[in-house]
């Protein structure tokens, strides 16, 4: 393949196994490995950017794109961001409160909206082994920037969701979650821009991904991995199948 200058992860079930609570010293070995080659590493997840920073801050990556990319981000830099608008903000939030609907509120770091459930407890801990108690309640009052809203319901509400949130962009990708955004945006969104800012093309990339939100940015490079042999979409598309993250995915690549 064409040199390689950009290795793009998925996160939740590529670096990190779900029941870890960040990658662990074989994968962190493996990125710095990849880092020594003078290759560029993205992480591009559905979680939101406070989650992944210490992938930044350890050195161990250059750049993240959360909220399923709608935040693209070095840490210093804000490559691009959609944010949703205030009003939305706090119409979808007065929406779930009416309905006692709990809901996930993505700026830097995850809010939820105080609505208890075990819809919500379910989804976050299956997805990111994250636990619902833990986290802070959303300020409105302080104006945040909100990229990415989820809202805990089961997928025969979702027509209602799209009749009550017509201009927004509803998206479902689990079975107890769907994600309301202001714009159309995904993975390859906020790839693509860290791509530009970094000068590399996708035919200089690799993509390395488990879900069916992983899709489209193997697509989208010139060589794609799937992780594990479940996803039976994910590995009609890849040119390669592997187990897990580790030192031998630089053999493979190199």
């Amino acid at each position: 393949m064409k040199k390689c200058k950009a290795i793009i992860f998925d996160y939740d079930g590529t670096l990190k196994e779900l029941n870890e609570q960040r990658i662990s010293k074989e994968v962190e070995k493996t990125l710095k490995e990849i880092k020594e080659l003078g290759i560029r590493i993205i992480v591009a997840t559905g979680r939101p950017h406070d989650d992944c920073k210490y992938l930044i801050e350890e050195g161990l990556v250059d750049c993240i794109v959360s909220a399923n990319g709608a935040l693209t981000d070095t840490n210093n830099t804000v490559i691009h961001d959609k944010k949703i608008d205030n009003d939305k903000v706090l119409r979808f939030y007065n929406f779930t409160i009416e309905h006692k609907i709990s809901a996930t509120f993505y700026s830097r770091k995850m809010q939820v909206n105080g609505i208890q459930t075990s819809l919500l407890d379910l989804g976050l801990k299956e997805i990111m082994n994250v636990d619902s108690n833990k986290l802070s309640m959303i300020n409105l009052n302080l104006e945040q920037e909100v990229f990415l809203m989820c809202a805990f319901v089961e997928n025969r509400f979702d027509q209602k969701l799209k009749d009550v949130f017509p201009n927004m962009v509803l998206s479902r990708w689990h079975s107890k979650i769907i994600s309301i955004l202001g714009t159309e945006v995904d993975k390859v969104t906020g790839i693509s821009k860290a791509l530009d800012y970094y000068n590399i093309l996708p035919s200089e990339c690799v993509a390395v991904g488990d879900g069916i939100n992983d899709i489209e940015m193997l697509e989208y490079v010139n060589y794609g991995i799937a992780i594990g042999r479940e996803n039976k979409r994910l590995i009609s598309i890849s040119d390669e199948i592997i187990d897990r993250v580790d030192r031998n995915l630089i053999s493979l690549i190199f």
